[in-house]
């Protein structure tokens, strides 16, 4: 389900906006992911069967944030 959001607001409040969705979410529709992302206007990156990213592993995370800091 899509909310409404000040998009504005949160772009502006952040120096920089990095999403990570898999199309193999259960609890979030990718189209919900994608929507969000074009909204944000973020860097949005798709992970193959990934899930809800329970695993606790996510080394792109990592790298993003080592390039952006």
């Amino acid at each position: 389900m899509f909310f409404l959001r000040d998009w504005e607001t949160i772009r502006n409040n952040a120096e920089w906006i990095v999403q990570y969705h898999s199309p193999s979410d259960k609890l979030i529709p990718v189209a919900e992911g994608r929507f969000v992302a074009e909204k944000l206007k973020s860097e949005y990156f798709e992970l193959k069967q990934r899930g809800h990213f329970m695993s606790g592993q996510l080394p792109e995370l990592v790298k993003i944030i080592k390039q952006k800091t």
